[in-house]
């Protein structure tokens, strides 16, 4: 339904309106614009080849029999990249925040590990066709009390691509290729990523490897998306000669706004998170520089 209603939106301003110029175009999305210049994702990777600043919360609802009654956990990430249009080169920063407030027990809050990193959004000189490259590392910000690094890592099990932001004290290096596509009102992606643990306080996390895709419609002043996280723990040495490994995958709804604000509502479906938690809902905005 959604297809359909933004081939009729599609055809009816290309009758209304009077043919844009080759800017225009390029700027609006039709076949041949950057796909690494679309409305970007919410849940899965946002790294593309636009410069924005901005602040996003999401609510997660927990389930009480793990949680105590009334709990309420929020995560709050600020972020922010530069790309320079001419070369496609460029940076960012991210810095993820965990919180819970209950009515029995006095609130925890959880500063994570401060990501910094490099972006290259190469120019293909295939129309529709486009490609994110980025590295960064995580510095040991994070607090390692056992309540914050607890209350981080749960929450981390719904924000998959900043999973290990919230590992007590750690250093990750973070690497991630993203090849995109753009076709009229129809772009998507897929996020290749590894993140390579490799501290060791945290040995009984080992290194991950992401696996995103994305597909949406941009109607114009809106752009609404499904997409698919997912991460498999590699094995790590746990205890006893026990080997360990995991993996994590969540479904979202999401949309973004013109304006720059953008909502998400995220379902689990592995057996590692759904005990943990039912839903997840992002709300949060940015400002296009």
């Amino acid at each position: 339904m959604v297809v359909a209603l933004a081939v009729v939106a599609s055809s009816w301003r290309a009758s209304a309106q009077p043919a844009a110029s080759p800017a225009e175009e390029h700027r609006d999305g039709a076949i041949g614009s950057d796909p690494a210049e679309s409305p970007g994702f919410v849940a899965i990777d946002r790294f593309d080849a636009t410069s924005r600043v901005g602040l996003d919360i999401m609510y997660l609802g927990p389930h009480n029999d793990i949680f105590t009654d009334r709990a309420i956990p929020f995560r709050i990430t600020a972020h922010a990249r530069y790309v320079d249009p001419a070369s496609g080169l460029g940076g960012y920063v991210r810095m993820p925040f965990a919180f819970m407030s209950t009515t029995d027990s006095p609130t925890i809050t959880d500063f994570g590990d401060l990501e910094l990193g490099g972006i290259f959004a190469p120019k293909l000189g295939v129309p529709g066709l486009g490609m994110v490259l980025h590295a960064g590392v995580t510095l040991p910000t994070g607090e390692s009390g056992e309540n914050e690094s607890t209350l981080g890592l749960a929450e981390g099990l719904l924000a998959l691509p900043d999973f290990y932001n919230s590992l007590p004290r750690a250093t990750t290096i973070k690497l991630g290729a993203s090849p995109m596509i753009r076709m009229g009102a129809m772009f998507a992606r897929i996020d290749l990523g590894l993140d390579l643990n490799d501290d060791a306080k945290n040995r009984t996390i080992g290194n991950g490897i992401h696996y995103n895709a994305g597909i949406g419609v941009d109607l114009g002043q809106a752009a609404v998306m499904l997409e698919s996280e997912n991460l498999s723990v590699l094995d790590k040495h746990v205890a006893n000669g026990v080997y360990r490994g995991g993996t994590l995958n969540a479904l979202a709804l999401s949309t973004r706004f013109n304006a720059g604000t953008y909502f998400s509502l995220l379902i689990p479906f592995d057996d590692n998170t759904t005990k943990f938690f039912g839903i997840a809902i992002t709300a949060g905005a940015e400002i296009r520089m």
